[in-house]
């Protein structure tokens, strides 16, 4: 029995070291427990020197620990080393760090959140103009489809009013031909009443000269001639 129990204590002895031995090979991280501030010692007790003053939340690295003493060796961020007691450490940020973490992170969250929607916003708006400037080309577009039928509907009636007036043109040659037709028809009818009338006149002349020598020469019977045959 007594060998077994000195193998049993052996076996915990060892563990015990190899505890130790790995808890100051293998760095570790603590924090300062909740407090406002713990003195940083240059020993292992409350008899030596106060370096300086941690305050609650600080970050440490954790070089050794020494169990007998209850005292942490320990280096802060900016590689200062020094003694506190080991009951002053935690594994995690104290409740104020995490509170001041969780505020910081609710903050980013808001910034963050802030940001999109302002970024919601601005493609709302961008989307609002968008649309507006779509209306705006579509009555724009329906304005110029109809000045565009407009146009077309004057050009047709342009195009209309000028096979009109071709029509009308070609017609008033046609009746200005016709028209010099009955002119030159008209002047011959009147040049050749004219003679007519000349001929008739000469002729009227003619016979009044003719006339005017065959009677004086005609002798009539006379009254008492006349007598006689009664």
């Amino acid at each position: 029995m007594l060998p077994m129990k000195n193998k049993k204590y052996s076996l915990i002895f060892i563990t015990i070291l190899l505890f130790f031995s790995f808890s100051s090979s293998a760095e570790e991280f603590s924090y300062i427990t909740d407090i406002c501030k713990i003195p940083v010692r240059s020993g292992q007790s409350t008899r030596h020197k106060i370096l300086r003053m941690l305050k609650s939340g600080t970050a440490v690295s954790i070089i050794e620990k020494d169990a007998t003493s209850g005292y942490s060796h320990i280096t802060s961020a900016t590689g200062k080393e020094g003694w506190v007691l080991s009951r002053q450490l935690m594994r995690t940020p104290s409740a104020r760090e995490q509170i001041k973490q969780s505020t910081s992170e609710v903050k980013k969250h808001q910034n963050l959140t802030g940001q999109l929607n302002l970024q919601i916003t601005k493609l709302e708006q961008l989307s609002l103009k968008e649309k507006n400037e779509k209306d705006s080309i579509i009555l724009e577009n329906i304005e110029l489809k109809k000045k565009l039928n407009d146009i077309q509907t004057t050009a047709s009636d342009a195009i209309r009013m000028s096979k009109q007036l071709k029509a009308i043109q070609i017609e008033e040659e046609k009746l200005n031909h016709e028209l010099e037709i009955l002119q030159r028809k008209n002047k011959h009818l009147t040049d050749s009443t004219a003679m007519n009338w000349f001929i008739i006149g000469a002729c009227a002349i003619g016979i009044g000269i003719l006339i005017g020598i065959v009677l004086p020469r005609l002798h009539l019977p006379r009254k008492s001639s006349w007598d006689s045959f009664s």
